[in-house]
């Protein structure tokens, strides 16, 4: 599972330089690709270890996905409009939601984040495919 996680670290590095151009036109209010289904709102983490705490929490609002990963904060929806990273909606249903995040030129990253409803409303799995790469986590409402 360090894996993936490294990559994401290495990702969120390296997405640091966007292209800031102040002479864009603006085309008026953005719509999100997040838009993540009523039943996964809120705050969900891993389970907490008495000795390392939460590793990895995610907080799903209504049109934003935000990831705290080993104390590194995430926020998809940002990612996407200052390093120019492609976010895109694969499943938004009433048991799974996903999302794949890119670069622009899709040579360095293509990560799948995939959330499923368990029978238990206070736990989903998580499993985050890296280049095929997949790793899997249950994740607790808090």
């Amino acid at each position: 599972m360090r894996s993936p996680l490294l990559l994401i670290l290495i990702f969120v590095c390296l997405s640091g330089c966007g292209n800031d151009d102040d002479n864009a036109p603006d085309d008026g209010p953005e719509k999100s690709a997040l838009n993540p289904p009523d039943w996964i709102l809120g705050t969900w983490t891993d389970e907490a270890d008495s000795d390392f705490g939460i590793l990895i929490s995610f907080e799903f609002l209504p049109d934003n996905v935000k990831s705290d990963v080993f104390g590194i904060s995430i926020n998809f929806k940002e990612m996407a409009a200052s390093a120019g990273a492609n976010i895109d909606e694969v499943s938004n249903s009433s048991v799974k939601y996903s999302f794949r995040l890119s670069d622009t030129g899709g040579l360095l990253l293509n990560q799948v984040y995939l959330f499923q409803k368990t029978t238990d409303d206070n736990a989903i799995i998580y499993t985050l495919t890296t280049d095929g790469v997949s790793s899997d986590s249950v994740l607790f409402r808090l």
